[in-house]
């Protein structure tokens, strides 16, 4: 295996594909994501047990259980090319496999088994745009995949309820799932900036070129979020502002446009960063910081501090990469943090690696 990195990255790629490795041997199960009320996850909630645990902290009942999530599959999907030199090509088949069971018409639903939860956007978008640049699917379901996402953008009505006429939307809010209550109308400027991907990506690869007024929409209000102080604060599925820094360098490392669009609000984000204070939250920074064309030297200690957090087994610790929206309870993983530090201490962006769908 062939890395163009420093020796210390090297060493610490190499054991990381070696817990990978592990991950792709061990039960599907061991894909799904940890639950903690905490963000240091020192306290682990059984997803079992989740239920519960709301009913008894918050005194709400969410009104369904949870059960297996492929979300770090999508996750992976997302950050890996097709010849990934850490990420074994078992894994990409597991993290393939996983998403296709969530797989609802055109959507995608973040469980595996909770038809009571709705499909949301964010995990249509990262599920559609990854399974087809792996060429694990056709510029035809790439296309139905926009047209849905298109389909949840706000009409112009939702302007009186506060919401951004043709921005996409977390939800549908329709009856398409009829075994799955409504869950409100809202946006997500994360959520925003994955659905931006996929739509640019099924316009570039000539799968679809409709919906350029809910495209450009959601492309200003992007560009609005990463101008405004509300970064600094997270957003209300993603609790780490560096989580939507990373999603707008996604855009700018696949889309021209949207570079010359972001790059400059990103660069002058990731100026002012403080080093960050977890691997997970090190790796989303390091990744947009070198879309934004940080200073070596910036990223290079972002490098170090990273390699010097992973563990004996060659992953880094679960920490919260999003939440629940209504409850303070979040999610992470350490396959989750280790996906992103691979991506970070790698370097190279993942488009443009002979990347592509189907015909």
């Amino acid at each position: 295996m062939e890395l163009s990195t420093s020796a210390p990255a090297s060493l610490s790629l190499k054991r990381a594909r070696a817990y990978l490795e592990e991950v792709a041997d061990s039960p599907a199960d061991h894909l799904s994501v940890l639950a903690s009320p905490d963000a240091g996850f020192r306290h682990v909630v059984p997803r079992s047990a989740v239920r519960a645990h709301l009913r008894r902290t918050v005194g709400v009942d969410p009104g369904f259980d949870l059960g297996a999530d492929a979300f770090a599959a999508m996750i992976g999907l997302a950050l890996a090319d097709r010849r990934d030199p850490v990420v074994p090509a078992e894994l990409l088949d597991l993290f393939a496999e996983r998403i296709a069971l969530c797989r609802r018409r055109n959507r995608y639903g973040y469980f595996v088994d909770v038809p009571e939860f709705a499909a949301d956007t964010d995990c249509t978008a990262l599920s559609a745009a990854g399974l087809y640049e792996h060429g694990r699917q056709s510029r035809a379901d790439l296309a139905e995949a926009a047209r849905e996402l298109v389909r949840a953008a706000a009409p112009p009505s939702a302007a009186r309820e506060g919401l951004r006429p043709n921005v996409v939307l977390v939800y549908w809010d329709d009856a398409v799932e009829p075994s799955a209550p409504r869950r409100g109308l809202k946006h997500d400027a994360v959520v925003c900036a994955n659905a931006l991907y996929t739509l640019s990506l099924a316009r570039e690869s000539g799968a679809w070129d409709e919906g350029a007024d809910v495209l450009e929409a959601t492309a200003r209000h992007v560009g609005a979020h990463l101008g405004s102080s509300e970064p600094l604060g997270g957003t209300r599925y993603y609790p780490d502002p560096t989580a939507f820094l990373f999603a707008v360098s996604r855009l700018c490392d696949g889309f021209e446009p949207h570079a010359r669009s972001f790059r400059g609000a990103l660069a002058r984000r990731i100026a002012t960063a403080r080093t960050p204070d977890n691997p997970l939250s090190l790796a989303l920074a390091l990744i947009a910081g070198r879309a934004a064309g940080a200073p070596a030297d910036q990223l290079d200690e972002w490098g170090r501090a990273l390699v010097r957090g992973q563990r004996d087994d060659g992953s880094w610790p679960a920490a919260p990469y999003y939440r629940m929206g209504r409850f303070d309870l979040c999610f992470g993983s350490p396959l989750i943090t280790t996906l992103f530090a691979v991506r970070a201490l790698l370097g190279a962006p993942v488009r443009g690696t002979a990347l592509g769908g189907t015909a």
